[in-house]
């Protein structure tokens, strides 16, 4: 069995701020990665919660 991550919303803040660790784990396992229709949602709102 193949290892498989949910990503929360704070990694994906983490990556689209530029974070190197984020990008490196998120890049690396991208066919393997997945996001709740919450994260989803959350990161929609991102750009306008972070000012």
């Amino acid at each position: 069995m193949s290892e498989k991550y949910l990503l929360d919303t704070n990694i994906l803040i983490y990556y689209l701020n530029n974070d190197k660790k984020a990008i490196e784990f998120v890049d690396n396992n991208l066919k393997k990665c997945a996001i709740s229709t919450i994260t989803y949602l959350e990161i929609l709102i991102f750009p306008y919660i972070s000012h």
